[in-house]
């Protein structure tokens, strides 16, 4: 597994640190692509190395098999935090006559706040998918568009 594309940000609403990362395990061998998006969230506003400082957190960003993650980037509100991110296809594994796309889209993943404020286990989401750009109105749910 591979680790990188790591993103940190202070969050002023709540006077705390976020951090993301991309984790993909493409082997060149064979499929799946497995790519996750790592977030962590410090419970202060003093971003020691102490892990008990931190909240961490996997979400499952499989979206298609011969398919990873790369580019991710990340802001927030009051309420949620949104993390963006390019598929890309593994062009390395691809079977025989496979049609090629090598941007495949770019997904939005809507996380409530509140859902990370835990050490409860990963974070796994319906995909969704949509090529019209999101805008996020009163009372909309966390997800994948």
């Amino acid at each position: 597994k591979k680790i990188f594309d790591p993103h940190v940000r202070f969050d002023f609403f709540d006077n705390i640190f976020w951090v993301i990362m991309v984790e993909n395990s493409c082997d060149n061998k064979a499929p799946p692509c497995v790519s996750n998006i790592l977030i962590a969230k410090s419970t202060t506003s003093d971003p020691s190395l102490n892990p008990i400082d931190w909240v961490f957190k996997r979400i499952d960003a499989r979206i298609k098999e011969f398919h990873w993650l790369d580019y991710p980037g990340f802001s927030f509100d009051h309420e949620m935090i949104y993390i963006t991110a390019n598929i890309l296809e593994a062009t390395n594994i691809l079977p025989p006559g496979y049609t090629r796309t090598p941007l495949d889209k770019s997904y939005l993943w809507v996380l409530r706040k509140s859902n990370l404020k835990t050490h409860a286990g990963p974070i796994s989401l319906g995909q969704l998918q949509t090529n019209t750009p999101a805008v996020r109105h009163a009372g909309w749910s966390s997800g994948t568009y």
